[in-house]
């Protein structure tokens, strides 16, 4: 007969200093506007709702905007929307935006992002009716081309809504360019994509024609009647950068990684330099599936 016993400790951990934490996301011909924190400490209080907004929401900071290293506006905390804001000035397209903050007893950070050229989506269409996937479901073939830039090296979005804007789930494809953003977990045999992680990078076809071919379920690319209206399917082609390219490949490791026991501990990918959080700016074309 074994016998087990238990010894609890006491370990005294260390009061944490907070940093500030940024996050925003602009597409081009948006107002500025980013939301503002502070990170929370181990031993903080775990607040829900309103209550953790105004524990760690920070007011009172100076936001500064530079556009191609020169400084062109001075964002405003706005309460309803709990957003630092301008009204007046809209991202552009090609230019380089940065965002500094200071607030009074932390230490200033900054983040910086440009924002890419749109790219055209070219002859979106859906062929009805062409198989089936593993689980019996009649799937469509889903298709469309863009011409990428063959100066630099682009990373690409691709997110596809279903009639009623939400996004299709457990896409199928061949298409090796695309990143492995499948469900990682050792219980499932699972190798679709959700319809808005499909990541890819220009390093197979620099300079060329990329033609996109993606399976998804028939019942998915239907119609719809909306205020007398027929509603389709849509497809979104986003330019984004490098920085925004390994976000969404770390936050997917991370939001994974808590389902699977057996996943290593993933950091969430930040740009912001001496806080958290993270800034990005990125241009996006939508186009219509018929």
């Amino acid at each position: 007969m074994q016998v087990a016993c238990n010894k609890s400790i006491q370990i005294d951990v260390p009061a944490q200093q907070p940093v500030l934490v940024l996050n925003g996301q602009w597409q081009q011909a948006q107002l500025f506007n980013v939301r503002l924190t502070r990170s929370r400490g181990i031993n903080d209080p775990v607040d829900t709702g309103i209550n953790l907004i105004k524990t760690y929401e920070v007011k009172n900071a100076f936001i500064t905007v530079k556009q191609n290293n020169i400084v062109i506006d001075t964002l405003k905390y706005d309460s309803l929307y709990f957003r630092y804001i301008n009204r007046s000035k809209k991202t552009i397209l090609n230019n380089t935006y940065e965002i500094n903050v200071s607030v009074k007893g932390f230490t200033s950070i900054n983040a910086a992002s440009i924002l890419n050229s749109t790219v055209a989506v070219s002859n979106p269409k859906i062929n009805r009716a062409v198989g089936y996937n593993a689980y019996g479901e009649l799937v469509d073939e889903v298709s469309f081309s863009f011409a990428d830039n063959v100066v630099s090296t682009d990373y690409y979005l691709i997110r596809v809504h279903k009639a009623d804007g939400s996004y299709t789930d457990c896409i199928g494809t061949t298409d090796t360019d695309f990143e492995k953003m499948i469900f990682n977990s050792p219980f499932t045999t699972e190798t679709c994509i959700d319809g808005n992680k499909l990541l890819l990078s220009d390093k197979n076809f620099n300079g060329q024609t990329k033609k996109i071919v993606l399976h998804i379920a028939n019942s998915q690319m239907d119609e719809v009647l909306f205020a007398g209206k027929i509603r389709r399917p849509y497809v979104d082609l986003l330019h984004i950068t490098k920085d925004y390219f390994n976000y969404i490949k770390s936050y997917n490791d991370y939001d994974i990684s808590s389902l699977n026991p057996f996943a290593e501990p993933t950091n969430v990918y930040s740009n912001v330099k001496n806080g958290y959080g993270f800034f990005t700016a990125f241009s996006i074309v939508t186009d219509t599936l018929r």
